[in-house]
């Protein structure tokens, strides 16, 4: 195989400033279709190492990769970290901390005036309601706009989720702040590597539809990595605290809120 690093230095993507574009500059761009050329011609496969700290414009590219690995800013012992991934030694476990969009217009910061960003005289707007990160693009409109999403990440193993179950089902809103909702799922390593799996818990309030307010698809409310060996399985259990995991704030009394109704929790 034949690798390719691109991404930005460390004066392009610090604090104190914005960094100008998602896209790599058109230098890099062109290496990643010449070695991508080159690699098809020559039966080799192409892997593609993303030095930077945020997400990139991918689609002018990613059919000339193989495999592309977000490394992030990973200082002195980066390098010998990402060789042992590379050469097998390890699998990654790594999931996105954020959505990666397709293109810099697909994100809910973008206008055409740029008032939300990089704002005007000075000043940002923030019009995106409860439509930030992840949420945004979980709305059946905006799921287009995605490249990779919040929570993904693959690894050198295959895993299986199943059984999944929660104890209780029904709760008194009354009993909220004290009851603990238990969700049980079993999880298989069904690949030939020992790796690490992150069950991500997911909470959809359904009585949006029923009320004023507005919610999100879904939201995460709890995580847990789990590493397993080849075709090992594990019981996992996740607490929810009913009342900071289905809460939300009420503007129109100035209060946190756990609506009657039904939710959705979802793996």
């Amino acid at each position: 195989y034949n690798i390719v690093i691109v991404g930005r230095q460390s004066m392009e993507e610090t604090e104190m400033f914005d960094i100008e574009s998602m896209k790599l500059n058109q230098g890099q761009i062109d290496l990643i279709h010449a070695v991508g050329r080159a690699s098809k011609e020559n039966g080799k496969k192409t892997i593609v190492l993303l030095n930077t700290g945020t997400p990139v414009e991918m689609p002018s590219w990613i059919d000339y990769a193989d495999s592309v690995i977000q490394i992030w800013l990973g200082g002195q012992e980066g390098p010998k970290a990402l060789a042992s991934v590379i050469n097998g030694t390890y699998a990654p476990v790594g999931k996105l901390p954020f959505t990666i969009p397709r293109r810099f217009e697909d994100n809910p910061t973008f206008t055409e005036d740029g008032r939300r960003f990089p704002g005007n005289d000075y000043c940002c707007y923030f019009e995106e309601d409860l439509d930030v990160g992840y949420r945004y693009y979980d709305r059946p409109t905006n799921q287009s706009k995605v490249m990779y999403a919040f929570g993904y990440g693959l690894s050198y193993t295959e895993f299986t989720v199943k059984g999944i179950s929660c104890k209780p089902n029904v709760v008194k809103v009354i009993n909220a702040r004290n009851t603990m909702i238990q969700v049980s799922v079993k999880i298989l390593n069904i690949g030939t590597y020992k790796s690490a799996e992150v069950i991500q818990l997911y909470v959809h309030n359904l009585n949006s539809k029923s009320n004023d307010f507005s919610h999100p698809e879904k939201e995460l409310k709890a995580f847990k990595k789990v590493w397993l060996e080849p075709n090992e399985s594990k019981d996992v259990t996740i607490d929810l605290n009913v009342q900071k995991s289905f809460e939300f704030y009420n503007d129109k009394i100035d209060q946190w809120v756990v609506e009657n109704g039904n939710y959705t929790i979802s793996v």
